[in-house]
This record gives C-alpha cells, structure tokens and sequence, in this order.
C-alpha cells in the first residue's frame, strides 16, 4: 500500500544518496514546478492561438495533419530510422498548413452600391448593385 511518508507527489524524501550525490527535497520541487510551468505556458499558448478561428486557419490544420501523416509515414519507409520519420512529419505538417491555408475558399467580395436615390424621409437608398 502507498504511505504519504515513502512518497509524496512521486519525490523520495527519504533517500539521502541518489547515483552518488545527495539529494535535498528543495530540488525535487524545483523540478516539479518546472513541469508545471512548461505545461501552464503550453495549455496557456494552446488556449490563446484557439480562439484564432478563419477559413484559412480550419484548412491550415486540416492540412498540418494531413500533411503530418503522410510525411512522416513516407519518411519511416524511405529511411527507416525514427529520425527520417520525425522529419518528414515535421516537413510535411509544414508543407501542409501552407498548401490548406492558401488552398481555402475566400468569402465572396462584397456587393457595392452604384446608384442611390433619397426615399421619401430623406434615406438613402440604393436603386442599383454592382
């Protein structure tokens, strides 16, 4: 069974030595709220670039995946070593986002008036569009 005294949040307090040098708690901490940290600043970036919604910016991500998939699956099979797959994900995520971004459906431009007229409580109005 699991007692606080052994371990708390997954640090020994009670190992004094650990690969030849001692270990104080102080440290264990400091390494926690670093995780911590790394993971606020992302969940935070994450949050922020959410709200971010176009066009451009659904096709964008449809491409990244796609993209990602497909180069990191083409490149496993052509070099067949765990970095060749990391790269071409990486290289095709990029291609990807570029390819969906520029690729997306652009809203119709916005219809224009060309003529007006006054009604009959001096508004104006538009008799004709271009």
């Amino acid at each position: 069974m699991f007692s606080l005294d052994d371990k708390y949040c997954g640090l020994d307090f009670d190992r004094a030595q650990d690969a030849g040098r001692e270990t104080t708690s102080i440290q264990g901490v400091a390494h926690m709220m670093r995780k911590f940290s790394v993971l606020a600043l992302g969940l935070a970036s994450t949050l922020a670039l959410a709200g971010c919604e176009s066009p451009q910016g659904q096709a964008a991500g449809g491409g990244a995946i796609i993209g990602g998939a497909t180069g990191a699956l083409l490149g496993a099979a052509i070099s067949g070593r765990p970095e060749g797959a990391l790269l071409g994900g990486v290289a095709g995520a990029a291609t990807g986002a570029m390819i969906g971004s520029a690729s997306a459906a652009n809203a119709p431009p916005r219809r224009r008036c060309a003529e007006y007229y006054y009604d009959y409580y001096g508004r104006e109005v538009c008799r004709s569009w271009y």
